[in-house]
């Protein structure tokens, strides 16, 4: 019994990261400026377990992600300045290193190259993110709700307590849901009916 209640509280709070996720997609004051999930054991536990709620939830959100990968000529414009900017660095470290025959000037080309360009790309994929989160506000809010909704239905049937499972959230306007504000963040707590 004991097993079974602790792949539950697994369960629970990996469907908590996964609506903390799906969360952040959408715009909030501060800008986008994702949270990196790199797939908390516990959110793959979720997905693992309950593939038919995520493939829906992928699915309704999937026009989102499509304007995500819609480049534009600005982003093509942060192409173009990746591209400039690795050559002449390229060229200029390149002249250094015949010059005073030093392998720090190579060292120094690839740091300088890979800081560039995650720099410029981290700009246009916050800015692509931004900008498909305003479109998609409403179908992202949609989709958070029906996740709420679902863990809901889950802590009833379950008889859990939702104060033990706080969801990271970045917006306060989900219905059933208590909030407490830290500054950046609130933890929403599902509120159950009685």
């Amino acid at each position: 019994m004991l097993e079974a209640n602790f792949e539950m509280e697994k369960f629970i709070r990996g469907l908590c990261h996964y609506i903390s996720e799906v969360d952040r997609k959408r715009p909030y004051k501060k800008g986008i400026i994702p949270k990196l999930y790199f797939a908390p054991n516990e959110r793959n536990y979720f997905v693992k377990n309950n593939p038919r709620l995520y493939k829906k939830t992928r699915k309704d959100l999937n026009p989102f992600f499509k304007r995500v990968t819609k480049l534009d000529s600005v982003d093509n414009m942060i192409f173009v300045i990746i591209c400039v900017l690795f050559l002449l660095v390229t060229v200029g470290g390149v002249v250094l290193y015949l010059e005073y025959e030093s392998i720090l000037f190579i060292i120094a080309i690839l740091i300088v190259d890979i800081i560039c360009f995650f720099s410029l790309f981290t700009i246009s994929m916050n800015r692509r993110l931004q900008i498909a989160g305003e479109i998609y506000d409403h179908d992202i809010k949609k989709v958070v709700q029906e996740l709420l909704d679902y863990g809901k239905e889950l802590f009833k049937e379950k008889e859990l307590n939702p104060k033990y499972f706080p969801i990271e959230l970045k917006h306060e306007d989900y219905e059933g849901v208590i909030y407490e504000s830290d500054g950046k963040n609130y933890n929403g707590y599902v509120i159950l009916d009685e």
